[in-house]
């Protein structure tokens, strides 16, 4: 009876679990690819084998990292409709005060050096909803005058005001 092999059957099996061809672990370790898969399957390598693999390819999510993520995720979500549904008051209460405080004159829109006029005022509110509220994305935001620029006359006069709110 011959004597058998100094065969590292632990490497084989590291190799085997890795994923390794049984033709490459041949060419490594000189063992016969029938006494490998033989052995793989007697001693269940090959459950193991397809355990690690299901578990490499689970989505991130079943993962801690991905689990972690997720939290996080829904944390900044969260705090992100909070901070909007803040600042949609804030831009409430704003237009609030303009709607009370209507322009008597054509000086009130405009800006001066003690204090920013009507017209710069209406625009930030305009742009800071269109952020909020997604109108860029939706090519719904309302259309923005010049309120300096629609009646030239003197600005002790009393000018129009053209409300330009969409219905």
């Amino acid at each position: 009876m011959p004597k058998p092999l100094a065969v590292d059957w632990q490497f084989i099996q590291a190799l085997w679990l890795q994923g390794i061809p049984p033709a490459k672990i041949e060419s490594q370790t000189g063992v016969k690819i029938a006494s490998i898969r033989s052995r793989a399957y007697r001693l269940g390598w090959q459950i193991a084998r397809y355990k690690a693999e299901a578990t490499l390819a689970r989505p991130l999510e079943v993962s801690l990292a991905g689990q972690i993520a997720k939290a996080h995720s829904k944390a900044l979500a969260k705090a992100s409709e909070q901070a909007q549904a803040g600042l949609s008051d804030e831009v409430s209460d704003q237009l609030a005060v303009l709607k009370h405080r209507k322009p008597r004159t054509l000086a009130e829109l405009a800006n001066t050096s003690r204090r920013e006029g009507r017209a710069s005022v209406v625009s930030k509110l305009v742009s800071t909803a269109a952020k909020l509220y997604g109108w860029d994305a939706q090519n719904q935001q309302p259309a923005v005058l010049n309120l300096t620029q629609v009646n030239q006359v003197s600005p002790t006069q009393v000018a129009k005001v053209i409300d330009v709110s969409e219905s």
